[in-house]
């Protein structure tokens, strides 16, 4: 028999249910059960082994941002499907390691902070797709093809147009050719 436990997360704290549904799993695997303890909304925290999934199934970040930025409702599940890693819920460890992602993907790129009255800002226009695995930043030499806005959904295959004139354009045009007109290519 397969055994799917769910069990709330404890959002990082020692939480009384997550450590008796970790124990009961872990006794579960002990004896031979096939079990699987699936934390849903945040990750668990126990003073014990965690037997549970390296994966938060429906993660608190995720539902919540979903909920209040209803526009993220649309966006493909790939592109945020980071969210629901354990390591999100520790943010300074996720936030550490993705900005030093970013600092290398801008430094490959050509691209630096600079100082413009007395803020830091980028030196240049560039598009950002981020996964739990990898980042993509392509530097932009403009924001429009024609009158085709171009954001970095684009570079992940979805080209948006607001009306037939648009479609017909791309259409003559090519994907491709939109993406290299406004990306500039690095040797």
């Amino acid at each position: 028999m397969r055994i799917a436990y769910l069990t709330a997360g404890g959002a990082g704290m020692f939480c009384g249910s997550c450590m008796r549904d970790n124990t009961l799993a872990a006794e579960l695997l002990r004896l031979g059960c096939d079990v699987q303890l699936i934390p849903l909304y945040t990750p668990i925290r126990t003073d014990e082994e965690d037997v549970s999934l390296g994966k938060v199934f429906y993660g608190g970040v995720n539902v919540y941002l979903r909920e209040t930025v209803p526009l993220l409702r649309f966006v493909p599940r790939f592109l945020l499907s980071w969210l629901d890693r354990p390591a999100v819920d520790d943010v300074g460890v996720a936030a550490r390691q993705m900005h030093a992602c970013y600092l290398e993907l801008l430094a490959a790129a050509g691209l630096k902070a600079v100082e413009k009255r007395g803020k830091t800002c980028q030196s240049g226009p560039y598009n950002l797709l981020a996964t739990p695995r990898w980042m993509l930043l392509v530097p932009r030499r403009k924001e429009r093809f024609d009158s085709i806005a171009v954001n970095a959904l684009g570079f992940a295959g979805s080209l948006f147009v607001r009306d037939e004139a648009q479609l017909v354009l791309l259409k003559r045009a090519g994907p491709m050719a939109v993406l290299r007109e406004t990306a500039i290519a690095l040797a």
